[in-house]
């Protein structure tokens, strides 16, 4: 910190900002309490999605690999391509103590057999379970994501205010208290130095007093 002038208005200064970052470090350090307990409620529901999209993963492998030995790789890319669509994703922006993140919104992904764009009766059941397999994965993935967003944002915005608490904490306040120190020692001196001179003058008032008076006596 740039040392300036010692005088009272700059010790004033100094109390008025030491206060001001006070009150900021505990506001970051109620933020940041606040997101922790965000994070650890967010934690709670993402951790089980993972294992959802996982199981998810393993049964539409197991039915794509069912269907592929019964049906073969041709009646499955048929039936893929039929099955083949266009999906509306919304993204809705959303806020948690002041840390934004996109939301996303996916609707019927899955689909009853009779509207996923093959006859569902000429269809051998391991190519519907096949599609219902992965539209379930689908599904799972983006319940995944959804939490898996969440969780980066909450973690980024907490480092960015843990690192704020820190340079408030280690740096910032440290340095004001110093500076306030080294002007109230400055100020403290001189008003020290100000009472030895204001002392020494009276003493030389009164000594000079008496010097005069000695004199016309000898006059005299």
């Amino acid at each position: 910190m740039e040392r300036e002038s010692a005088t009272r208005s700059r010790l004033l200064l100094l109390r008025r900002r030491i206060a001001t970052a006070r009150t900021g470090l505990r506001l970051l350090e109620g933020k940041r309490q606040a997101l922790m307990h965000a994070l650890y409620e967010v934690a709670a529901r993402a951790l089980p999605s993972r294992d959802r999209l996982l199981e998810a993963a393993g049964r539409a492998g197991a039915a794509l690999q069912d269907a592929l030995c019964v049906e073969g790789r041709e009646a499955i890319r048929s039936a893929g391509m039929a099955a083949r669509r266009t999906v509306d994703v919304a993204v809705e922006e959303r806020n948690v103590w002041g840390t934004r993140y996109p939301d996303l919104r996916v609707a019927g992904l899955r689909r009853a057999a009779d509207r996923r764009g093959f006859d569902p009766v000429s269809a051998s059941a391991f190519v519907s379970r096949c599609a219902d397999g992965f539209e379930g994965l689908a599904e799972a993935f983006v319940e995944a994501v959804r939490g898996e967003v969440l969780l980066r944002r909450l973690g980024d915005e907490i480092r960015r205010v843990t690192r704020r608490v820190n340079g408030l904490r280690e740096r910032v306040l440290p340095a004001l208290r110093a500076e306030l120190e080294r002007v109230r020692g400055v100020l403290d001196e001189r008003e020290r130095e100000d009472r030895f001179r204001l002392k020494r003058m009276k003493r030389r008032r009164g000594g000079g007093s008496g010097d005069m008076s000695d004199g016309s006596d000898l006059a005299r």
